[in-house]
């Protein structure tokens, strides 16, 4: 009887150990893509990662939690993987999926909490979107869109053209971004290191700013725009430029011209000529609403640059989080930033 009970026993527990391997589901696919083609995949928690390489195909493998499928939706010039959870789900866990892209492909990723890595790619076209999940993306793309509501954004990917935008998450673009670069933020911190920019913009509500730029293009031109948060800008020392700048309230600081006060109402403005070597080494302002700076041509016609700080009702960063306030759900505040998910929420029908 002993013996029959300790079989029993250990049956027993090799089929318990067994149970939470037998629950998930193996990945495996490939798939051929024309030159250009398009790849989607959206999957709500675990991990994506994607990695580029040199075939005229793509893989997605990996794998699924319990009850979690993978729906494919497959022709020669686009992807489309989705993974579908269960309505009730015992297990947390989400799936754990690796795609492999080729080059001058258009990707788009879709997250809800799922952590989003990408690297070593080189694509026509990067979109990544998610919620709280964090987002990190290298690699070469001629053009970038990242955003999330709550997750930390990193991009280092290198690109004439790069959107970025969170609301209350972290963007960290220390390099890699040129040309057109746009960054939205409501109360995240912003943190910019950009090559030569033909266009910089900044947006943000309540978070700080940190731009700097190694070059400004011909005609070119820096942004940024704040309610209470602080700003500081550094741009080449060789920049010539007219300078302008207003603020509601708060301090100007800058080591060119002189901050002035009007002699009837709240405010600073600071005016001042720049060029000749003149150092902007770094520039804070508390609170700002806009700054502009566009640098002088080759044949030396001067620029401008202006900063001006109005009635921050007027304000859109103001604007986007009174909405967010408003919102009683995630999908409703990531509306505000993605304009494919907006629509998608207007028709009745959560992305994710």
């Amino acid at each position: 009887m002993l013996m029959r009970y300790a079989s029993f026993s250990l049956l027993l527990l090799a089929a318990v150990c067994a149970a939470p391997a037998a629950a998930q589901t193996a990945v495996n696919q490939s798939h051929p893509l024309a030159s250009g083609g398009r790849v989607e995949l959206e999957n709500i928690a675990g991990q994506i990662r994607v990695r580029g390489w040199d075939r005229d195909e793509v893989a997605l493998t990996g794998t699924l939690g319990e009850g979690q499928r993978l729906e494919v939706d497959a022709s020669s010039n686009r992807l489309q993987f989705e993974v579908i959870y269960p309505r009730s789900s015992r297990s947390g866990k989400g799936a754990q999926l690796e795609l492999r892209v080729p080059r001058a492909a258009m990707l788009q990723v879709e997250a809800v909490s799922a952590s989003v890595d990408v690297d070593q790619v080189d694509l026509a076209r990067l979109q990544l979107k998610s919620v709280s999940g964090d987002v990190v993306a290298r690699g070469r793309a001629k053009e970038a869109q990242l955003e999330t509501v709550s997750g930390t954004l990193r991009s280092m990917v290198s690109s004439g053209r790069v959107t970025l935008g969170t609301v209350s998450g972290q963007i960290d673009a220390q390099s890699g971004a040129s040309g057109i670069v746009s960054a939205e933020s409501v109360s995240g911190d912003i943190r910019i290191g950009a090559g030569q920019v033909s266009q910089l913009r900044s947006q943000s509500v309540s978070g700080s700013t940190a731009v700097t730029v190694a070059g400004l293009a011909p005609g070119g031109s820096v942004s940024a725009e704040s309610v209470s948060g602080t700003i500081a800008l550094g741009v080449p020392r060789n920049v010539s430029a007219a300078l302008n700048v207003e603020v509601f309230s708060g301090d100007i600081r800058s080591v060119a011209g002189q901050v002035e006060r009007p002699e009837y109402g709240p405010g600073k403005s600071l005016r001042a000529t720049l060029g000749g070597g003149t150092a902007i080494s770094n520039w804070s302002l508390t609170p700002v609403r806009c700054v502009s700076i566009t640098p002088t041509d080759a044949e030396n016609k001067r620029a401008t640059l202006r900063w001006h700080v109005g009635n921050t009702s007027s304000s859109t960063g103001l604007q986007l989080r009174e909405r967010a306030l408003r919102s009683g759900r995630h999908w409703q505040w990531y509306s505000l930033l993605t304009r494919s998910c907006r629509h998608r929420c207007e028709r009745g029908r959560s992305w994710w």
